[in-house]
């Protein structure tokens, strides 16, 4: 079966996915996230990140090795309106097994 992983992380409805290297820029992210911020994946990949929250966890989870889970956080869509949202986020490895940045994966958030 030749199923690519961009294919399966565009299969989970409602479920945002981005992966960021060691400086929180971006090195890739599902339709659905990119649809959420209301830009192109193209227009992601190679951004940098500038939610200062976002930077300080990445650098934790990356330092520590340890997942950050159900963060409750609050983030702009792309029409600037800001939504919650359940974030959970994991060191990025390579193929070495070395940490190289992290993985997010968030879903809106209905209190």
């Amino acid at each position: 079966m030749d199923v690519s992983l961009d294919l399966v992380f565009n299969q989970l409805p409602g479920v945002y996915i981005c992966w960021k290297d060691e400086y929180s820029r971006f090195l890739g992210c599902n339709n659905a996230f990119a649809a959420l911020l209301g830009k192109s994946k193209h227009e992601i990949i190679g951004s940098i990140d500038t939610i200062e929250k976002h930077v300080l966890d990445d650098k934790e989870v990356r330092d520590t090795g340890k997942a950050m889970m159900d963060m409750i956080e609050t983030i702009p869509d792309k029409t600037g309106q800001q939504i919650q949202i359940k974030t959970n986020k994991a060191a990025l490895l390579n193929k070495e097994g070395e940490i190289c940045g992290t993985v997010v994966v968030f879903t809106r958030y209905f209190s």
